[in-house]
């Protein structure tokens, strides 16, 4: 329910809401459309986990061979595995194409 809600964050264009809300899914809610666009479950690695946090990371870097500025942004998920003795995860989320879907993972702290 929305009561559960634990995280919330904004894409950096401002187009989408990604929340989550103690459950085993990260929603994607579109703003301009009003509607739900993904719902990405836990990684195969760890199929009991919950997320409990979610944030957008935008990163500047100076690439020397080009003298431009580069923009990276991705998104960091916090899970807490619930059959494991509480291990916790940090995921990373691509945001390329306005497709979310993890492609890294880390087991943080036990």
């Amino acid at each position: 329910s929305d009561k559960d809600i634990t995280s919330i964050a904004f894409s950096c264009d401002s187009k989408h809401l990604i929340a989550c809300n103690k459950s085993q899914h990260l929603f994607v809610y579109s703003l301009s459309e009003e509607k739900l666009l993904q719902r990405l479950q836990p990684p195969p690695q760890t199929p009991n986990a919950l997320y409990r946090h979610f944030r957008i990371v935008r990163v500047m870097r100076m690439d020397s061979s080009e003298g431009k500025v580069q923009e990276h942004q991705f998104g960091l998920a916090t899970l807490v595995e619930t059959a494991r003795n509480g291990w916790s995860y940090l995921a990373k989320v691509s945001t390329e194409n306005n497709e979310y879907k993890i492609v890294g993972l880390v087991r943080a702290i036990q």
